[in-house]
């Protein structure tokens, strides 16, 4: 095996956590290596839309969408079977972004984090497999619910609405929860949630905003003044998604599945105005697997 030397290389110093940050290398439709053909193909287009909520309630949004899903939040759902080579097409089209796949463990270069890998301006094609079970091994597959999100300024990102669920069944299929389920679930029944509050204050913050951990000069009180601090009950769902309710079947395993996007709430003070809360600046989390275990989640 050849290793390569970096005696003699220049160290390359970054001083705070904001250049850290902002300290990623951009690629335009960079080539996925050692590419296999896929069992399963996805495409994610970038898109950005005010969108109206049911209860009346505007805001722009920027998510995914694919060649039939329509401008959606959440973003169209990725499902695959354990064992299965899936590619996912990423057109960023608005500057630059990357999908980080939730809880998948690919490659540096197809995990979606830019201080590992890559931001993409062009296009590009990530490419991994979700781990096969194997009968009595908890450590072992990836049959469970997840999410994808954007990896580029991730909480404002998300925020915005880049992210969608993943579900990943195991090689027999739906009607499973993992390889060896000795119970199994009405796929009738089958239940998918996704709660998500919609701040209107980040929704009015620049691409780039608060890399680092904190808004840049300006961004806070420009959106403060820009953007009503009424808290929405709006659900996150666009008028074009409808919601199917299963029927009640006596007698039937039912399957819930979750992803959850949330940050603990702080009271913030908007200037000349009223007290009103707001969610805290911090890291997405994801409702994991849908076992009674948790499996070691990316970055």
């Amino acid at each position: 095996m050849s290793h390569t030397s970096t005696a003699g290389c220049p160290e390359h110093e970054l001083h705070t956590q904001v250049e850290f940050s902002s300290d990623m290398p951009h690629e335009g439709s960079p080539v996925t290596e050692f590419r296999q053909t896929p069992d399963r193909r996805f495409l994610r287009d970038f898109y950005n839309k005010v969108l109206r909520f049911p209860d009346g309630f505007e805001t722009e949004i920027w998510s995914f969408e694919d060649e039939t899903s329509g401008r959606v939040l959440p973003a169209p759902l990725l499902r695959a079977r354990e064992g299965e080579i899936v590619h996912v097409l990423l057109n960023p089209s608005k500057r630059v972004h990357t999908i980080h796949h939730h809880g998948m463990e690919p490659d540096p270069r197809n995990d979606g984090v830019g201080h590992t890998s890559f931001e993409v301006t062009g296009e590009y094609t990530y490419q991994w497999l979700p781990d096969v079970g194997a009968a009595g091994d908890p450590n072992r597959g990836a049959a469970g619910t997840y999410f994808y999100h954007c990896h580029v300024n991730t909480t404002l990102h998300v925020q915005f609405g880049m992210f969608g669920p993943m579900i990943f069944d195991p090689p027999s299929g739906r009607g499973k929860a993992f390889f060896d389920d000795p119970v199994g679930y009405d796929t009738r029944a089958e239940t998918f949630m996704a709660p998500y509050a919609v701040d209107p204050r980040w929704h009015f913050l620049d691409h780039a905003a608060g890399l680092g951990g904190r808004p840049a000069d300006g961004h806070r009180s420009t959106a403060f003044v820009n953007a009503s601090c009424t808290a929405s009950s709006a659900t996150s769902r666009s008028p074009k998604c409808r919601v199917r309710t299963a029927t009640a079947r006596p007698y039937s395993a039912r399957k819930i599945r979750s992803i959850s996007l949330t940050r603990p709430a702080i009271s913030v003070t908007r200037p000349a105005g009223p007290r009103s809360r707001a969610a805290a600046a911090g890291s997405p989390t994801s409702g994991g697997p849908s076992r009674a275990r948790r499996r070691g989640q990316a970055p």
